[in-house]
């Protein structure tokens, strides 16, 4: 066979077998494991999901693959003797949306299921497949608040099932080629708050351009117009950019205090600067593990290796309340491999 006519036709079935599986599903209401940084994301979400960007081949694969690690650390946690319940729970949130009314669905969601521990306890959790950067950089509750806009995501998608069913404990379950790590999250009664207030502003706008006829070529302005502080648009043009409906149906104005240059000759760094992310990575993990080790210790002989150490200081240059002088010390070391 020839190959590049193979690997064209091999690479054309796959997208089109993801671009088919790819959902077509129109939310009503925001969606709990999408609960974006950006408030007015909310309301796009449901109002212009007709126009939105459909991830390209990467994206979809990467939902493929999130899908695919969800389901075997199920089986694996059913064969390491947990029991597993009630897997792809859904729920919803039920709010007034003004003071007084009936309650209305605000929120809906699912969580992959609920693991019977300490005797009877039934813990929420769900699993998210991630990439190696993600995965090491994810090791405490506090790396899941703060890391990036996807782990805030699935910070308040577990704070959602939480509060809605007054439970305090849930269990994050991150994994990346067959390693994987348990964080146990907890409720955070602000944070809670937060969505609630979120998921009502948004649900309530979203019931209202139903009833104005408002679709996605209207929805900018009449956010702007309807939807008070809260629809301010993304601080981020980052983020902006990222959004599927970016210059689709949300079009930021131009801000000022953002400057752009093209730089293609830059592409070749950016590539080289990532490449080597990971190890980075890696290295000052294990500098700082093995810095804890030896610690005070002038000489240390590891195997093959042996590592000389000493304390040191740099010189600080004055600054405002604080003088010119020593720093604190600082233990430095160097590593070479050892004679035989």
């Amino acid at each position: 066979m020839e190959q590049e006519a193979f690997a064209a036709d091999f690479a054309a079935r796959r997208s089109k077998r993801l671009r088919k599986a790819w959902g077509s599903y129109a939310p009503r209401q925001p969606i709990a494991s999408d609960l974006h940084d950006c408030s007015r994301y909310q309301v796009m979400r449901v109002v212009a999901w007709p126009v939105r960007a459909m991830p390209d081949d990467e994206g979809l694969e990467v939902i493929e693959e999130g899908n695919v690690t969800e389901a075997a650390v199920l089986r694996q946690l059913a064969d390491e003797g947990w029991e597993v319940v009630e897997q792809q729970a859904p729920f919803e949130v039920r709010q007034p949306l003004e003071p007084g009314g009936a309650k209305k669905r605000i929120l809906t969601g699912k969580i992959d299921g609920k693991l019977r521990i300490d005797g009877g306890k039934l813990v929420p959790f769900d699993v998210k497949g991630t990439s190696e950067w993600v995965f090491e950089a994810l090791e405490t509750e506090e790396d899941v608040r703060n890391h990036s806009v996807w782990t805030r995501k699935w910070f308040r998608q577990m704070q959602a099932y939480m509060l809605g069913h007054g439970i305090d404990e849930s269990l994050l379950i991150v994994s990346h080629r067959g390693h994987r790590r348990v964080i146990v999250l907890h409720l955070d009664y602000e944070v809670g708050e937060e969505i609630l207030a979120l998921a009502t502003w948004a649900a309530g706008l979203i019931e209202r351009a139903e009833a104005d006829g408002i679709d996605e070529k209207t929805v900018d302005a009449w956010l702007t117009e309807q939807g008070g502080e809260r629809a301010a648009y993304h601080r981020s043009m980052v983020d902006c950019r990222r959004c599927p409906f970016f210059q689709r149906a949300c079009h930021p104005p131009d801000r000022a205090d953002v400057t752009a240059k093209v730089r293609p000759e830059l592409e070749a760094l950016v590539a080289r600067m990532l490449d080597a992310k990971p190890h980075a990575s890696d290295y000052d993990k294990a500098r700082k593990l093995l810095k804890a080790e030896i610690e005070g210790t002038p000489t240390v002989v590891a195997g093959r290796f042996v590592i000389e150490g000493q304390w040191k200081s740099k010189n600080m240059k004055a600054k405002p309340a604080v003088p010119a002088g020593p720093s604190a010390p600082y233990w430095s070391f160097e590593v070479e491999v050892g004679k035989a």
